[in-house]
């Protein structure tokens, strides 16, 4: 009897022909109707792995229609789509067709199963449109078998992440405060420290209160670079003296904003008191599973945030402005960017803005520039849907973050967000980590390099006074 319990050896699974399921983790805009498509190998346990993990070109015409409407670029009243890929969506693909290319972050690696005589260039897609009709066969073929819950062929696939095994059930997300009680440290309590990581292409903030309360604002460290956060929270804890993580805040359940978390929460040497996270989108990453499984096994408590609140931390406050008006739920927010948690941190007369990958229409919608001064991580890489210069007005911020990978598939940033909307921009690929730090009036920035390594510093060192001496 063949096994199908999707508890498999990696190498025996292709072996033998199984494992061929894949979840449609992000649908990002390219350019000219077409989405770039993140797909993601699914697995029941274990670790995410780079290697899981493949992206492509998808046209505007096989997406769901509900999910069109969403989009700010398109004009939505005359847009149909087949909703043959949807976001969250389980698909069952033969490894062949993804599984085989070596290099997994090519955005067209389907481009080339359907080469003409023409030839399209993997490295400049437009040709693509020489062959619109083959490729719409080919990616609609693709995906024509989604496996839905309760599937006969795959009847332990998990569809539960939203039943939290451990959940903190006298907290109402915030209809009251949450207030968070600490010590004042006299030594620190003049400033707030904002640290944004270069990361690559995802997020990963920690931020410092006056109070040595420390919070991180989603999460991109997966196994082949989680030494480098090691160092960077080792640095930090010798820097500030505090005992642990407040919380961590997951502003949505895209791979590249909880990336490595399940694996981080586990580690003796980080201790988490709560997670917080908006558990009623439904979008099944397996790394959600793990990361619950990991929170269980240290009984870090999972509190869900599904509409605006606040948490007050002494002489800071730190507002919940999304997901608001019932968009906590992928039936009321089909695009999972919108239903990100956004957040205000105001200290003093500055504030911070943290925005996920929230659309500008929910940013416009929801933040409101009541400070002198304000630090603004720029939402979702940088990407046209995610700022527009109403915003960039709005909030007018003396500092400005793009966490953004390099020569990343999805064109990100956009160069009127970089160029146009603000006067002087930090992106992370340019600079090493950034360090802000409010005394309650304005920002100050630096770049540091906070994932060094003390030892290695040290035999540097060494090694360069002995070689001045001879």
């Amino acid at each position: 009897m063949e096994k199908n319990n999707l508890d498999f050896d990696d190498k025996q699974a292709y072996k033998n022909g199984n494992g061929n399921i894949w979840f449609v983790d992000e649908i990002s805009y390219y350019k000219d109707g077409w989405y770039v498509v993140s797909l993601i190998r699914h697995v029941k346990k274990g670790e995410l792995m780079p290697t899981y993990v493949r992206n492509m070109l998808m046209p505007f015409q096989l997406l769901e229609t509900d999910f069109l409407k969403s989009k700010l670029h398109i004009d939505s009243k005359n847009i149909k789509g087949k909703g043959i890929v949807k976001q969250g969506g389980y698909y069952e693909i033969k490894q062949d067709e993804l599984w085989k290319y070596e290099d997994y972050y090519d955005c067209y690696c389907i481009i080339e199963r359907v080469k003409s005589e023409k030839d399209i260039d993997d490295k400049y897609p437009d040709r693509i449109f020489d062959n619109m009709n083959l490729y719409l066969k080919h990616v609609e073929k693709l995906f024509s078998n989604e496996i839905l819950p309760g599937s006969a062929k795959y009847p332990n696939l998990e569809f539960d992440i939203d039943e939290y095994p451990y959940y903190y059930n006298d907290i109402d997300v915030a209809r009251d405060k949450i207030s968070i009680d600490k010590t004042i440290n006299n030594n620190l309590n003049s400033h707030m420290y904002i640290f944004s990581l270069n990361v690559g292409q995802g997020d990963t903030n920690i931020i410092v209160l006056p109070n040595n309360s420390v919070y991180i604002i989603d999460f991109y460290f997966y196994k082949y670079n989680e030494n480098k956060f090691e160092d960077i929270y080792t640095n930090l804890k010798k820097i500030f003296k505090f005992d642990k993580v407040t919380g961590v805040i997951i502003t949505h359940k895209h791979r590249d904003h909880i990336w490595g978390l399940s694996n981080i929460i586990s580690k003796e040497y980080i201790e988490v008191e709560k997670i917080f996270i908006n558990a009623d989108y439904k979008h099944d990453i397996s790394e959600i599973t793990s990361i619950k499984n990991a929170a269980k096994e240290k009984k870090i408590p999972i509190i869900n945030i599904n509409h605006p609140s606040e948490i007050k931390e002494s002489n800071v406050n730190i507002e919940i402005l999304n997901p608001k008006d019932g968009k906590s739920t992928r039936e009321r927010c089909p695009d999972i960017n919108d239903s990100s948690i956004v957040l205000k941190i105001t200290f003093g007369d500055t504030e911070a803005f943290f925005t996920g990958d929230a659309g500008y229409n929910i940013l416009n919608s929801c933040c409101n520039k009541t400070k002198r001064n304000s630090y603004l991580k720029v939402s979702h890489h940088g990407s046209e849907t995610g700022t527009d210069e109403e915003f960039a007005k709005n909030i007018n911020p003396q500092r400005v973050f793009i966490s953004v990978g390099r020569d990343n598939i999805y064109g990100h940033p956009c160069a009127a967000v970089v160029n146009d909307y603000f006067e002087e921009v930090d992106i992370s690929y340019e600079s090493k980590d950034m360090m802000y730090k409010s005394d309650g009036n304005n920002f100050d920035k630096m770049s540091v390099n906070l994932s060094y390594n003390s030892n290695t510093i040290r035999k540097k060192r060494k090694n360069r006074k002995t070689n001045e001496t001879t």
